[in-house]
């Protein structure tokens, strides 16, 4: 946390915000701002610090050790001082002082860091160029001055070993023309295994044999391969005044049909091609793509940059090429194909930083940052042709084209400063010529040559998407090679990005007293998750003790050295106050491991999570409390623990703070499964599963995660499971018992008789009165203190009419940002948590509050409040479920025509059961309804796919019915129009997807009966209504406003 806003100047993604902070003497101040920070600690040296807070009644800045740890620092503490490092290279000192470890650290100056110009600067710059050839090259080109390049000892240099190792030469035929563009050789490679950051999949290279000059063209299919070749041709032949007389390519689909062989027998231009299964005869195609291949490569290995980014590699490699010299060759490619001296000076190292001044008229306000930190990806020209260069923003995922931008060129972005991961599968051999391409016409059944090149297709190429949700690429299939001596590779990872989520605190307690940093001790607790508590408070050890008893009995893992080729993931302690009551929690840790490092196919196959749905909770709940079952809860400890990993090598590093004495660097070898692998779900899923059929409990197609059996000897039983905790019910304390001591004897278990509180739901029965309350109000009072509501004046209902839509606007008005100073979304995801709980009286409200995430403004945030003071007058609210003989579930159904703005209509629906609500929903329509008829039709359709689910829900439990599912509806022209099958003018064009209402009646599914619209308590689902008529409905509907 900073209290300057100056050290957020060249903040990436820097954003105004309000959040809470609280302090030592327990006042709460307020932070303005949020964003990573990156600080010098040096000439040279600087520090990234993501997700700093900007409080500017912070007394003195903080920095979180703990934070600093899960980006990969490390700090050692020792006779008053601290030293930070980060891959053994140290960063960051610091001294103790009363009580506090200070640092010396400034905000980076953009401007002063230009880098001393070097022979091994310039070799990157031109794209990994050999430094033997920089004087040649100097007279060849403008804007390299050897007066003024630093002589350096130039090392062997890492990335051109890694990206240029090569098997020995295929001997090539004489194929040089004696003027340019008279012999062009033209050659695709691809399909890549990753797509683009533009979408593209190949790229075809083309190359001038008299000037030896290289013309490379991104395609997202390899059709798009004539249309490149066509428009750099005739480009070419413009510019220089000659002309093409010979293509040579090989047979490949792309190249060889009618559209290239009228083009070029209309040119005069001869089309020779390959001998079949012998490429080696266009060997000087062949040999470009092995060229750029190795050049693009290189600068990904360099940059640390992830494979997504080959496409700016490859074009970056080809435009610095034609600009070197080549063979023994006295000019450049450039000069040579357009009689031009090419001038370098502007070059720059591929994948550096680059900040990239934002024009006055962008920045959002007086507070934003002045330049965009971004990644430099190629050369190109800005709107008035003047040369320029292309950065990406890894945040916003945008490129930019700009000529006002200042160079790290010795900073990589986000650099790892080690080896990382490997592009391919970790199995690979080390010998094998391995490639981000492989050829697809050796491959042909890889790719059908018409098939789109991915589900980039169609993307704009300025809006990329995130690097860290693609997987791995596939390995390249075994292709026969001519026999050749094997040159080993050594395999090197290609780093990804890897984000961390934006999930920003809404409390973060620092233990400091306000009136300076000397007073008392810093508790490093800032930016842990929500919920999460400092896990080296002493409070949670015993916790921790017991997390790892449990693993040794489940003999979770085997300590082993660690494995050449592969990367353990890491661990961390999670540490909470669990809530097993209204007013009482427990200490609780949790060894989780950071799953977001595991690589798709290596560490994981398949996913899943056991999570039970609301709705079959409230039944389960409605359930017992009409039939008067037995209600217990159910609790796993170290669920995960019980599974088995089907993957036989995953590795993990051992517990922060709990390293075996004298193996502190061996590694954990995972046999069973923990918090944070993705897998580990759907492995205790699977064993769960198979447990519980042991005592006839069978999971149900319609919620995978609820279990039961009815038979006349148990008579019901019924058991609802979120990953690790469960509530069940069954007719009798025998049955119960039962399944209590089989369940005991598979897992550690903990029971709770008379559950107070599930899933966030506070239970309150009343088994004498034969009732069950369900509510959220714990949850209702936090968000009011959240936002300084408590002493509000409440009202009777949460709202007084729509809001306009401003996100369909066709005014022509500019769409307005979000004012990110209020906590809207905060507001938005608790509360549609609440009305999803226990809250349908809510729903209309909160669906369309959301529906203005992307723009909402004060006025909103008005509505909001509004929100919160029907919730100041109604915190008691809860569902009540009653005893009854005949638990029968009944729909209602309603809808309200077109509303003011989009014209498009609300449709909601509740289903009740016991005398409760146990599903609703308030969902817009997606078509513009023609009349209110229409609009209440497809409202129906809605609430007979809900119906339907409901039906096959019970079935599957043992507990449906034969009669109909009776659906109440107030609309009378919507109930002929589904009873009576005939088409007529004002319903003709109805879609027929929304007639299924007529089968369900017709097989009496369901039955449909009007109910009048006072009485309709699906209204409330649609539109805003006032107090009265709130109260009126949620009565109906079984939910007490108190």
């Amino acid at each position: 946390m900073f209290n300057s806003l100056s050290i957020f100047e060249y903040s990436p993604n820097f954003r105004e915000c309000r959040l809470p902070v609280r302090v030592g003497d327990n006042r709460v101040i307020w932070a303005s701002g949020i964003g990573d920070v990156t600080l010098q600690t040096g000439e040279r040296t600087t520090i990234d610090i993501p997700k700093c807070l900007y409080v500017p009644a912070l007394h003195c800045n903080l920095i979180s050790i703990s934070q600093l740890d899960r980006e990969g620092y490390h700090s050692q503490f020792g006779n008053g001082t601290v030293a930070i490092r980060k891959h053994g290279q140290p960063i960051l000192s610091g001294q103790l002082e009363n009580n506090l470890y200070t640092f010396d650290l400034k905000p980076i100056n953009i401007e002063s860091a230009q880098l001393a110009v070097t022979e091994d600067l310039w070799h990157k710059r031109l794209g990994h160029y050999p430094v033997r050839k920089l004087t040649a090259l100097s007279n060849a080109v403008k804007g390299i001055s050897l007066d003024r390049i630093k002589k350096t000892l130039v090392q062997t240099c890492e990335a051109c070993v890694q990206g240029k190792a090569t098997r020995a030469s295929f001997p090539l035929r004489n194929t040089t023309g004696r003027e340019v563009l008279e012999v062009l050789s033209i050659d695709l490679a691809g399909p890549s295994h990753e797509e683009s950051i533009g979408g593209g999949r190949y790229f075809l290279i083309i190359k001038d044999h008299a000037s030896d000059y290289f013309s490379v063209h991104i395609l997202k299919r390899k059709n798009d391969a004539f249309d490149k070749f066509k428009g750099f041709l005739l480009e070419s032949e413009t510019q220089t005044g000659k002309k093409c007389k010979v293509v040579r390519s090989d047979n490949g689909g792309e190249f060889i049909n009618a559209t290239w062989k009228e083009f070029l027998s209309s040119r005069g231009v001869i089309h020779e091609t390959t001998t079949p299964y012998t490429p080696e005869q266009n060997g000087g195609a062949e040999r470009a793509v092995r060229t750029v291949k190795e050049g693009a490569r290189t600068s990904l290995i360099e940059s640390g940059l992830s494979n997504r980014y080959w496409s700016a590699a490859v074009e970056h490699f080809v435009f610095t090429r034609n600009r070197t010299l080549v063979k023994q060759n006295d000019k450049t490619p450039f000069e040579r194909f357009f009689g031009r001296v090419p001038d370098v000076s502007h070059l720059r190292v591929f994948g550096c930083v680059a900040y990239v001044l934002i024009p006055k008229e962008k920045r959002t306000s007086g507070w934003s940052p002045k330049a965009i930190k971004s990644v430099f990806i190629g050369y190109g020209e800005d709107k008035e042709k003047k040369r320029a260069w292309i950065t990406y923003d890894p945040y916003k995922r945008e490129k930019t084209t700009s000529c006002h931008v200042t160079f790290w060129e010795d900073q990589r972005w986000k650099s790892t400063g080690r080896v990382t991961e490997d592009i391919f599968p970790r199995e690979v051999d080390a010998t094998a010529d391995v490639d981000v391409f492989y050829d697809a016409r050796e491959n042909p059944e890889r790719e059908p040559e018409d098939q789109p090149a991915g589900a980039g297709e169609g993307r704009p190429e300025e809006r990329i998407g995130p690097d860290d949700e693609l997987g791995p690429p596939d390995l390249p299939r075994d292709v026969p090679e001519p026999e050749q001596p094997d040159i080993p590779l050594a395999l090197r990872r290609i780093p990804r990005e890897r984000r961390i989520p934006e999930r920003y605190k809404d409390y973060v307690r620092c233990a400091i007293d306000g009136h300076g940093p000397e007073s008392q001790e810093i508790v490093d607790a800032a930016f842990l998750a929500a919920g999460e508590l400092n896990p080296n408070d002493p409070k949670f050890d015993k916790a921790k003790d017991d997390e790892l008893r449990s693993m040794e009995a489940n003999q979770v893992w085997t300590l082993v050295p660690p494995s050449k080729g592969r990367k353990p993931i890491g661990c961390r302690w999670v540490c909470t106050d669990k809530q097993i009551g209204p007013n009482e929690t427990k200490p609780k840790a949790r060894l989780v491991a950071q799953g977001y490092t595991q690589i798709s196919g290596i560490d994981y196959n398949e996913i899943f999570s056991p999570v039970v749905k609301l709705e079959s909770v409230r039944y389960i709940l409605a359930t017992a409390a009409a039939l008067d079952l037995e209600l217990i809860q159910a609790d796993v400890k170290t669920a995960f623990l019980y599974g088995v990993l089907e993957e036989k090598e995953v590795y993990m590093r051992q517990p922060p703070g709990r390293l075996e004495p004298g193996k502190e660097d061996w590694w954990c070898l995972l046999r069973k499964a923990i918090y944070g692998l993705h897998q580990s779900p759907r492995v205790f899923y699977k064993h769960i599963r198979d447990v519980l059929r042991g005592i006839d409990l069978h999971p149900i197609k319609s919620d995978y995660s609820v279990f039961g059996s009815r038979d006349p000897k148990n008579g019901i039983t019924l058991l609802g499971l979120y990953v690790d905790d469960g509530i069940l019910a069954c007719s009798s304390l025998e049955r119960q018992g039962e399944v209590r001591a089989y369940l005991s004897s598979h897992f550690q278990m903990t029971w709770t008789e008379n559950p107070r509180m599930l899933l966030g739901l506070e239970i309150d029965r009343k088994r004498e009165e034969g009732i069950i309350r369900i509510s959220q109000r714990q949850l209702a009072q936090s968000i009011l203190n959240e936002f300084d509501m408590n002493g509000c004046a409440a009202t009777n209902a949460p709202m007084t009419g729509m809001i306009e839509n401003t996100l369909d606007d066709q005014s022509g008005h500019t769409r307005p940002t979000p004012d990110t100073s209020i906590p809207y979304l905060v507001f938005i995801g608790k509360a549609n948590y609440l009305a999803r709980g226990t809250r349908p009286d809510l729903s209309f409200a909160v669906s369309h509050l959301a529906s203005f995430c992307a723009v909402y403004q004060a006025d909103h945030w008005t509505a909001c409040k509004h929100v919160m003071r029907y919730l100041k007058g109604s915190l008691n609210a809860s569902i009540t479920y009653k005893r009854t003989t005949t638990p029968n579930i009944v729909g209602y159904s309603d809808a309200s025509w077109a509303n003011l703005t989009d014209r498009k209509s609300m449709g909601g629906y509740i289903f009740t059961m016991a005398g409760g609500p146990i599903s609703w929903n308030a969902k817009k329509q997606a078509i513009v309804a023609r009349s209110s008829t229409e609009a209440e039709y497809i409202a129906l359709d809605s609430t007979l796919r809900e119906a339907i689910w409901w039906r096959s829900f019970t079935t599957e439990l043992g507990m449906g019915s034969d009669e109909p599912t009776l659906l109440y509806e107030d609309n009378q022209a919507c109930i002929k129009l589904a009873q009576n099958p005939i088409a007529h003018a004002r319903s003709k064009h109805i879609d027929v997807k929304y007639h299924a209402i007529r089968e369900a009646v017709e097989s009496k599914a369901v039955t449909l009966q009007y109910l009048s619209t006072s009485d309709m308590v699906a209204d409330c689902m649609t539109k805003p209504l006032n107090g009265p008529q709130i109260k009126h409905l949620a009565s109906r509907m079984g939910l007490e406003l108190v």
